[in-house]
């Protein structure tokens, strides 16, 4: 039985500021996501999902082959389809079952703290291990990859760091990754889910895109303009 898991996170500064390049400051929580998972002996991936009543299947792709999209943001599959193109290799099928207690749609990274544990399993059950399959930083590029970029969303990169290497941490992102772990402890603080589901996609792209708009108009009066001066 292979076993993995990733916590979510909260925002205790910038929060919309990771993707305009603009440091943050994050901090792992005790709510996780966790994915056991055996061999089934078939070619194909099933994944139960019983805490939402649901169930995911999909074939073993030849070698040269994605795994194609049955929905949008379909993250088993592409988080399957990019582990592959860097290095992994699954030879056969297997059973798994996801749980996990961070709210869904609620700002606390359960999307990404699904990638990340699901990036972890994958590289875990390869048939070809590299050293960087235990790495929680290349562990983050993958889930990055997969949530956002094979999907063009408009969102950051922070999640999925706070979620593959936890704890309480300064992130920056520009032409180079900036990562700085807080040995501190911090108090208590209690989440409240308000049971009402967060629109992340369009409240990303429509922050985002409205501060990149807004930085060309300023651009144009003031060619000098820089969001970090």
């Amino acid at each position: 039985m292979i076993k993995t898991s990733a916590p979510g996170r909260i925002c205790l500064f910038g929060e919309h500021q990771d993707y305009l390049h603009l440091p943050v400051i994050t901090a792992a929580i005790n709510l996780r996501i966790e994915i056991k998972g055996k061999p089934n002996g078939q070619r194909h991936m099933y994944i139960n999902l019983p805490d939402i009543n649901s169930e995911e299947r999909f074939d073993l792709p030849s070698k040269q082959s994605d795994v194609p999209y049955v929905k949008e943001r379909d993250y088993f599959r592409s988080v399957f389809n990019v582990v592959r193109r860097h290095g992994v290799r699954i030879e056969q099928g297997y059973d798994c079952t996801v749980h996990g207690n961070i709210p869904i749609n609620s700002g606390t990274s359960s999307s990404s703290a699904l990638c990340v544990a699901w990036a972890r399993f994958l590289t875990q059950i390869s048939s070809v291990q590299k050293p960087e399959f235990n790495n929680p930083y290349f562990i983050a590029k993958l889930a990055h990859l997969a949530e956002v970029v094979e999907f063009n969303e408009p969102g950051g990169m922070m999640d999925h760091y706070a979620s593959a290497i936890g704890g309480l941490m300064f992130q920056e992102f520009g032409d180079t990754v900036n990562l700085q772990p807080f040995a501190l402890k911090l108090g208590t603080f209690v989440l409240g889910d308000s049971l009402q589901a967060k629109d992340t996609k369009g409240i990303l792209a429509r922050v985002k895109y409205g501060v990149l708009n807004a930085i060309e108009i300023i651009k144009k009066e003031d060619p000098q303009f820089d969001l970090k001066t």
